[in-house]
């Protein structure tokens, strides 16, 4: 829980029909709660002070308003999608679009490469006393990152207002994670150049089945996430044509 909201006490709250000051983020909470829109306002306020703003619009959609319930599925959603890239033990490889490559931006001296995020990682993992065991806990914590996605992902599907936003998140996490399972794959094989020959877990036997590990776990979640992805699409795709029908019988 913020400390923002374990810290309100009702002492705290400002007089009925009067506006807390701008600054104060406690009394602005203690506020919210209070409105009819409480729910939605609450769950908003603390999107804002563990995430740095609010994952969504509180627009309607479809023609009909955004419940608490929704806006919360919206706000694990995309934290459970930070989550995931928060869980990647190597330093982030710089992106460059094809607009930078084309406008002469793609050379940059602090820029990191894919190839260098595997080998700073490799590096990192040959260091430990047993570097295949290491790599293969830190491919865990990601693939539990991802079923909490997915967990997300299903809270969302049952959502009454699901929208292609919510399609684009779990787009993008699969992404993510093609690309977590390929540098994973890729540090293994580096490191198994030169195993440590003090790691008393090494054996061929057990980097196969490191590596194979990696490939299905990471195959079964992409799988699921991007049926889950397929289900939203649908249902938000379901969601706009009925409104679409309503408004035509309308007018």
């Amino acid at each position: 829980m913020s400390d923002l909201v374990r810290d309100f006490s009702p002492t705290d709250c400002p007089k009925k029909g009067v506006l807390p000051k701008t600054g104060d983020l406690s009394k602005w909470g203690c506020w919210l709660i209070g409105r009819k829109s409480g729910l939605v306002a609450i769950t908003c306020f603390l999107s804002i002070a563990s995430l740095g703003g609010c994952a969504t619009s509180l627009q309607p959609f479809a023609g009909a308003a955004e419940t608490g319930a929704t806006v919360s599925e919206r706000v694990a959603l995309n934290a459970a999608a930070g989550a995931i890239e928060r869980s990647f033990p190597w330093p982030k490889p710089t992106t460059i679009s094809w607009m930078d490559r084309l406008a002469g931006n793609a050379i940059k001296t602090d820029s990191l490469s894919r190839a260098d995020a595997i080998s700073k990682y490799a590096e990192a993992l040959r260091e430990k006393k047993s570097p295949f065991s290491t790599l293969q806990n830190d491919a865990r914590s990601t693939l539990k990152a991802a079923y909490v996605l997915i967990d997300a992902a299903e809270n969302a599907l049952e959502s009454l207002n699901p929208k292609m936003s919510d399609v684009a998140i779990l787009e993008t996490s699969i992404q993510d994670l093609r690309n977590a399972r390929g540098l994973y794959l890729a540090a293994i094989k580096e490191i198994d150049v030169a195993p440590n020959p003090d790691d008393a877990d090494y054996s061929r036997e057990a980097v196969d089945r490191v590596r194979s590990d990696v490939k299905l776990g990471f195959d079964r979640v992409m799988r699921r996430i991007g049926g889950l992805a397929d289900a939203l699409a649908d249902r938000a795709a379901e969601q706009s044509n009925n409104f679409a029908s309503l408004t035509g019988e309308r007018s």
